[in-house]
């Protein structure tokens, strides 16, 4: 499903951004430490978390219902089923 490609690829990418966040947060106390880079790379964060949610809402949108046969809604595209395989809606 592409729409999971894409969400997957910006999982990747929000990672990326974490991961700079840390590095540029590790050095608060070093004479290096650049609050505006800092600053941009938490606006990015803020911005991407905020697209991103959206885009899941949209495709996990069944909130994890449970059927009588234990089949788990985690989305209007996907199911797990009692036996753990993952399977497309009809």
């Amino acid at each position: 499903n592409e729409r999971l490609r894409v969400l997957s690829v910006e999982h990747e990418f929000g990672r990326r951004v974490f991961t700079s966040i840390k590095r540029y947060y590790e050095k608060l106390s070093s004479p290096s430490f650049d609050p505006d880079a800092l600053a941009r790379h938490l606006r990015t964060y803020a911005e991407f978390l905020t697209k991103h949610i959206s885009k899941e809402e949209s495709v996990f949108n069944c909130n994890g219902t449970i059927s009588m046969d234990n089949t788990i809604c985690i989305g209007k595209d996907i199911t797990i089923t009692n036996n753990n395989r993952r399977s497309q809606f009809p």
